[in-house]
């Protein structure tokens, strides 16, 4: 099913589920999820993918990422995933982020999907497979929250799990 996030009925709908995936490519979606997570208290396993180009459009890097937001952990905007200023850019109304984008305002934000590689969609998807089984059989109390790869030189990125004390999910959980 396709549907938007922002919509009150299919926010109504994730919080009835045990989990939820993420797999969205733009942040203003990414942004409502980590919100919905840590006010429902509602796990989400989020996914991304992303080609690292040189300035000589040389591929340089591909990098995998995997995030589990868990009540009273870090969320997307703790981790730094996310930009309010790219969220802000995403939710204006097209007409109004191409006439900036027109007058000089905008770059690199537009409508177009981003190019995606099959092995790494692949591979991100087996991560959150094999995320979500962790986290039902609770083999993931040793596990890192957040874990990623760059699969071009095979090496593994280490990330905080510890929520930062300033951010804004701290007003939107449960007390």
């Amino acid at each position: 099913m396709e549907a938007d996030v922002r919509e009150r009925e299919i926010q109504g709908q994730l919080l009835e589920c045990d989990v939820v995936y993420g797999a969205t490519d733009n942040h203003a979606s990414r942004s409502m999820l980590t919100e919905l997570s840590a006010r429902g208290h509602l796990p989400l396993i989020d996914v991304g993918v992303r080609a690292g180009v040189r300035e000589t459009g040389e591929l340089d890097a591909l990098y995998v990422e995997r995030r589990l937001q868990i009540p009273d952990g870090p969320c997307l905007w703790c981790w730094g995933v996310l930009d309010a200023e790219r969220v802000r850019l995403e939710l204006m109304p097209a007409f109004e982020r191409e006439a900036l984008a027109a007058e000089g305002y905008v770059a690199g934000i537009d409508a177009a999907p981003e190019p995606t590689i099959a092995p790494l969609t692949v591979t991100a998807a087996g991560l959150a497979t094999t995320t979500l089984l962790g986290l039902l059989g609770g083999g993931l109390e040793v596990g890192p929250l957040r874990a990623g790869f760059e699969s071009l030189r095979v090496e593994s990125i280490a990330y905080a799990d510890e929520p930062d004390p300033d951010c804004i999910c701290r007003r939107w959980r449960p007390a």
